[in-house]
């Protein structure tokens, strides 16, 4: 007698019997089987690719620049897809091959490496900066001196004799202005840089090459490109060349001989060899140039940093680029300071890694704001785009975990020095002088930020001090420009100085400002009626030293057969690279009689009335320098009553 199956049991049943087939399909076909079914499809793959590489030798580098690395390989079996997963391997050699094709390696031979100082800088013709003078802070006077009210201006003068600052003739850094604009009339800068004439009837666009210029350029050498790499200010100004309407920080290359290096790419620092792979994959494909913009820098290029390009608006984008080697403990990279309008006549300090990869999908670069609000410093500038900076020659300060510190000089006069950090921007403040002087009090002269300021070298310090390095004393030269108001050589002046930055025992002063500098730039020499005159140092771009082991007379200061390239602005129209010799020579000659170090007195209470006596001394004879210029006669360079 049979009996029917419920349903339910009959489900009970099926599922029973599956269960019995699943077991025995994995004690007939265990993983292994699997594994060995891989390794045979891998070796097929593998045997088809090395035929294909016999017959036909040239296809991967004709068609990829990018070879994928092809085993061997180990397949996962995946139950969901029914198929095998086989893993990317990231072949380095392979990377770094691809990477040379497109000429983004770096040279790997250090060993042969070109130097900063060429034949084109050591064997150019150069002249004499004939009688500049300078003022100094380090005259040894009793304590009971007032250094600031009881000494004149001749008393501080310091002038050497024995060897000359003397300078190249400038070449001009030429810049492709067609370039430029057909590239941002590309982006979406367009409706900034390409505004309607308002004295047209036909509603024509102002884009012509005409309203486009070039102004305060800044320069580093990069040790591993052998390469020098310049930042200029690029701008659109339709209506008037003072009155730019957006600016752009252009960024190029430049070989040792001072010749421009085009269409050559260089890999951001922060890469991981994922991302370089899924890039050039994709290149691989492709064939897209713009691909390669999220692994590595394009030169020439502008920098892509984020602002609000509204055509409402005027003076928009960054200006004025100083660029510094952050050469720190844990890293060592390019770093751009640079100023930029925050809101309507109000402008705020940045920074910028261009060696670092942009975030997001437009390619902009992070910027970096600094912030001096709570640092309870009495001086305050009401535009925020003079600070000068520097790294402090000890310790930076940088880790894996922290990019490290960076210090301003935020005013020249009175000297305030801020410390700041390359992590979140803020700033604290490490000296305020307080007091300026009589010109700037009258708004008649400043002391303006130039250059960054470079460090003298450790060891020339301590040769300075008999190699005593319990004497805590550091050194920066550095360009700060003279900016004279009330001039009768058209509105404005702006002449770059030779300025010596000291810091004895944690307490900064200025040690020397010397008279103004003119490079042997033509214009320099005249008097524009109509148009600021300026010609300002923005960028120390090296400094190479050599011991001479020479002495000079009658002192125990040593020579030194050192070149300097500086980076001259002229009129917000040129840019210039101008060498110097016997910059260090110059600026340690003031040691010759006074003194390096100062009492404990003056560290605690003399030394800021020091600086403000040499910021005064060198506005006055900037003054007298200008009222030179405007009656059309030679410039005297040494003009002290």
């Amino acid at each position: 007698m049979a009996f029917a199956l419920s349903p339910r049991h009959a489900r009970v049943r099926r599922y029973g019997v599956i269960l019995v087939v699943f077991i025995i399909i994995l004690i007939l076909w265990p993983s292994q089987h699997i594994e060995n079914l891989s390794n045979e499809l891998v070796k097929d793959s593998q045997k088809n690719d090395y035929l294909e590489e016999i017959l036909n030798p040239n296809k991967n580098d004709d068609e990829s620049i990018y070879r994928i690395h092809n085993g061997p390989l180990k397949a996962d079996f995946n139950p969901g897809s029914q198929d095998l997963d086989f893993p990317e391997i990231i072949n380095k050699q392979n990377l770094d091959e691809a990477m040379e094709k497109l000429k983004i390696n770096s040279p790997e031979n250090i060993d042969q490496m070109t130097s900063v100082l060429s034949n084109f800088v050591t064997e150019s013709k150069y002249k004499s900066m004939k009688d500049i003078s300078g003022f100094v802070g380090n005259v040894d006077v009793h304590k009971e001196v007032d250094y600031y009210t009881e000494l004149s201006c001749p008393e501080i003068e310091y002038k050497q004799n024995q060897v000359e600052l003397v300078h190249s003739e400038p070449l001009t850094l030429e810049d492709d202005f067609f370039n430029i604009r057909d590239y941002l009339l590309s982006t979406k800068y367009s409706k900034v840089v390409s505004i309607v004439d308002q004295s047209s009837s036909d509603g024509s666009m102002i884009s012509d090459i005409k309203h486009w210029y070039k102004k305060s350029g800044s320069s580093i050498w990069l040790p591993t490109e052998e390469l020098h790499m310049v930042a200029t200010t690029v701008f659109f100004a339709p209506y008037n060349r003072n009155e730019p309407l957006a600016s752009f920080i252009r960024l190029q290359l430049f070989n040792s001989n001072w010749e421009e290096v085009k269409e050559r790419r260089i890999k951001f620092q922060d890469l991981t060899d994922n991302d370089i792979h899924n890039t050039l994959k994709k290149y691989n494909s492709k064939k897209d140039e713009s691909l390669l913009d999220s692994i590595s820098l394009k030169f020439p290029s502008i920098l892509n940093v984020p602002f609000d390009p509204k055509a409402e608006k005027t003076n928009v984008g960054p200006e004025d680029p100083r660029m510094l080697y952050k050469d720190g403990e844990y890293s060592s990279e390019p770093l751009i300071i640079f100023n930029m309008a925050t809101s309507k006549n109000k402008k705020g300090m940045f920074a910028v890694f261009p060696f670092r990869k942009p975030q997001g999908n437009d390619g902009e670069h992070k910027i970096l704001t600094f912030k001096n609000i709570g640092n309870n410093a009495l001086t305050h500038l009401k535009m925020e785009k003079n600070w000068v900076p520097f790294f402090d020659g000890e310790r930076i300060g940088d880790s894996k975990k922290s990019r490290g510190y960076i210090h301003f000089v935020y005013t020249l006069d009175p000297l305030v020095i801020f410390r700041c950090s390359l992590d979140n921007g803020k700033c604290s403040k490490s000296q305020d002088n307080i007091y300026s002087s009589t010109y700037a009090e009258k708004s008649e002269g400043y002391m303006r930020g130039g250059s960054h300021f470079y460090p003298v070298p450790r060891e020339i310090i301590q040769r300075l001090t008999g190699g005593d390095t319990m004497k805590r004393l550091q050194m920066w030269v550095g360009f700060p420009r003279v900016h004279i108001k009330k001039s009768a050589c058209g509105s404005e002046v702006h002449r770059s100085t030779l300025s010596l930055l000291v810091k004895e025992d944690g307490v900064y002063r200025v040690e020397l400002i010397s008279t103004p500098l003119d490079f042997g730039v033509s214009s320099a020499q005249k008097c524009d009626s109509k148009n600021p005159s300026i010609l300002n140092a923005n960028g120390i771009a090296f400094w190479d030293i050599v011991n001479t082991e020479q002495e000079q007379a009658h002192s125990q200061i040593p020579l030194f057969d050192d070149y300097m390239g500086l980076i001259v602005g002229e009129n917000n129209e040129k840019v210039h690279v101008v060498f110097l010799k016997n910059v260090l020579n110059f600026a340690l000659g003031v040691y010759a009689k006074g003194n390096y170090m100062l009492s404990d007195y003056d560290l605690e209470d003399g030394v800021s009335e020091r600086t403000r006596k040499v910021s005064e001394c060198a506005l006055q004879h900037a003054i007298k320098y200008t009222q030179q210029l405007s009656k059309g006669e030679s410039v005297v360079d040494r003009i002290v009553e």
